[in-house]
């Protein structure tokens, strides 16, 4: 076990470096499980084939941080199932297809794939395609036969787009409104309006026993700031608790913290200090949320992170969101 952890450290601390604000969902990691689990039951056999994952690429097959990303990802995966293959190091692979003036990225051809396998000593390559959509990343993945590129296995899935996959291809909402002011920070004693106002991306997604959390938007109101949410039960019908005391709070740009002071959860609301806000949540059905911070900072420009408490079934939960824009100013 501590062969295979340094094996994998040196990359998995190459993508902390890139990707510093990667999350990892629970509902991702779910999925690329479940690709390499269905690979390896078509990969493991008595030989123990030599496998590599490649980058993966989108359709015109050009190699994207994105499919450099889910391509480490997988690998790890793969390499978590105890299938009976072994995987070579993708950093290795890359050395190997350098020293002998192979492509190093792109699209896997046939004869490109038997140099592989008989430079490498591949038997096998898993390729993938990216290809997003408005609200998913379509993912197929292959694994190819190095002798003649035919394909063993493909393994198809939709990954549900999220604000940390949206920065990783660059699409992030970027700090774009200014009103009648220079460049240059205006300082604080300038107006609301004069400071930028970044855009809410179209998702923030994280998950705490069996409820999803989607972050729609927050906004800044009066001295106020308003957060709007969707919770959806993935469990059967039972209630759930926000607690609305100190644990439920955010901390602006400047770490400082606001704790929330009212709550709407369904047809339930809640003013005040100190008790529990609590809602039947029906199986599957998404519910709509607020939560009001009162007496924010007139100055603030973003959420640095927004946490919420509660309990369902006599367990406790927290779950957080980094990073949230203030979508406007009202």
């Amino acid at each position: 076990m501590l062969v295979m952890f340094a094996r994998f450290a040196r990359p998995l601390m190459i993508l902390a470096l890139i990707f510093p604000f990667v999350l990892s969902l629970p509902a991702q990691e779910a999925e690329i499980k479940s690709v390499a689990d269905a690979l390896s039951g078509s990969l493991s056999n008595a030989s123990r084939p030599r496998v590599a994952v490649v980058d993966f690429t989108d359709l015109q097959g050009t190699v994207t941080p994105l499919g450099q990303y889910m391509a480490e990802e997988l690998e790890t995966a793969l390499a978590n199932t105890g299938g009976s293959f072994d995987l070579i190091d993708r950093t290795r692979l890359k050395l190997i297809m350098q020293e002998n003036k192979l492509v190093s990225t792109g699209v896997i051809d046939p004869s490109t794939a038997r140099q592989l396998g008989k430079i490498a000593g591949v038997h096998i390559l898993i390729t993938g395609t990216l290809v997003p959509m408005s609200d998913t990343v379509r993912m197929t993945i292959k694994a190819l036969d190095t002798e003649d590129a035919h394909v063993v296995a493909a393994v198809p899935r939709n990954l549900l787009m999220t604000r940390a996959l949206m920065q990783i291809m660059g699409q992030a909402p970027a700090v774009t409104q200014t009103t009648g002011y220079p460049s240059a920070d205006p300082g604080p004693g300038a107006p609301p309006s004069a400071r930028q106002v970044t855009q809410t991306p179209k998702l923030m997604v994280t998950e705490g026993q069996q409820v999803t959390f989607e972050l729609k938007s927050c906004n800044y109101s009066g001295s106020s700031v308003k957060c709007d949410l969707t919770l959806t039960n993935k469990a059967d019908d039972r209630n759930l608790v926000i607690y609305m005391d100190e644990r439920t709070r955010t901390f602006d740009d400047q770490g400082r913290e606001t704790t929330v002071s009212e709550a709407m959860l369904g047809s339930h609301r809640r003013e005040g200090c100190c008790t529990g806000l609590v809602s039947t949540m029906i199986s599957g059905v998404s519910t709509h949320a607020q939560l009001i911070f009162g007496k924010a900072a007139s100055d603030i420009s973003f959420i640095s992170k927004l946490e919420i408490v509660g309990n369902v079934e006599g367990k406790d939960f927290s779950v957080s969101f980094k990073k949230v824009p203030l979508s406007d100013r009202r």
